[in-house]
């Protein structure tokens, strides 16, 4: 396979727009939809200002160097799959079956008034380790707070 210039990988996967004073790349990206099939999906984004990048061909391999990823195929197309719709499509299906009675309730209870209100619908993809890592923390602080207003002699400011 032959490299591809900047000019050229421009051209045949994106084009560049200049609006007011800004470059904009547009460019096609497949993601994983809903029904995990892989649809394609047109994307823009701003490069930068034209007093940044101030001539064409600076934003064309500008261009260029964000759709590498996804021409040769090092950017693999993301899931647009929301938490709820996995674990009610997917998971619970699967995993409640070969629980116990008692921890399907527990699971379910646990989901319903936790994970979904924070996060049910986010898609998978965007729940990163410190957005978990914060819900954890604010749940602890919530339970010690509950904690400590039932203990004599202590009065939480409410």
């Amino acid at each position: 396979m032959q490299p591809v210039t900047g000019t050229e990988l421009s051209e045949v996967c994106g084009n560049l727009v200049k609006r007011k004073k800004v470059w904009i790349a547009r460019f096609c990206e497949d993601v994983v939809g809903a029904s995990g099939a892989i649809a394609s999906v047109r994307r823009s984004a701003v490069l930068g200002s034209v007093t940044e990048i101030p001539t064409r061909r600076q934003a064309e391999l500008l261009l260029a160097e964000r759709l590498r990823s996804i021409d040769y195929g090092i950017q693999r197309p993301n899931s647009s799959r929301s938490l709820r719709d996995y674990a009610e499509a997917y998971w619970l299906p699967v995993v409640l079956p070969t629980l116990k009675h008692s921890t399907k309730k527990y699971y379910q209870y646990m989901l319903r008034v936790h994970l979904y209100p924070e996060f049910g619908n986010l898609q998978l993809r965007l729940i990163t380790r410190d957005a978990v890592q914060a819900f954890f923390q604010r749940s602890c602080e919530a339970v010690c707070l509950g904690e400590l207003s039932r203990v004599p002699g202590h009065y939480s400011e409410r």
